[in-house]
């Protein structure tokens, strides 16, 4: 895990909000909009779930109408050779990842999570995502 940083002594890691980060990249790399990087990570993730549950279980997901599931994602964006652009990489899905720091950042998270995999309801749209 060469990206993970929890392992790390607490003092020297840099943890902050997604809207933290998005206004730090922008700031940075005044070419980039985050809205356009998105897109791109949503539609990864899009071809990744589509190709994984193709096929029957247990080559692929099976389907299942009462199923539901939360997966981690760890994202890389990666510059293009030109320089002017990202593309991300996914390095890893992970199924029930540790929500421990998501719910220490963002106190509604586990009632956002249960309303929109449960409920079918979508809260805010800018805290869930229909891919």
């Amino acid at each position: 895990h060469f990206t993970v940083f929890n392992y790390a002594e607490p003092s020297k890691i840099l943890q902050m909000k997604w809207e933290d980060f998005v206004v730090g990249l922008e700031k940075s790399h005044s070419s980039l909009k985050w809205k356009d990087c998105e897109k791109k990570i949503h539609q990864s993730l899009r071809n990744i779930l589509e190709k994984g549950s193709s096929e029957l279980a247990p080559r692929g997901v099976g389907k299942n109408k009462q199923s539901r599931a939360m997966y981690g994602v760890d994202v890389m964006l990666q510059w293009n050779e030109d320089g002017k652009d990202v593309s991300p990489s996914i390095l890893e899905i992970n199924y029930m990842p540790d929500c421990t720091r998501a719910c220490q950042y963002y106190p509604d998270f586990a009632d956002t999570v249960f309303n929109t995999l449960f409920l079918g309801n979508q809260i805010d749209e800018k805290k869930v995502t229909r891919l």
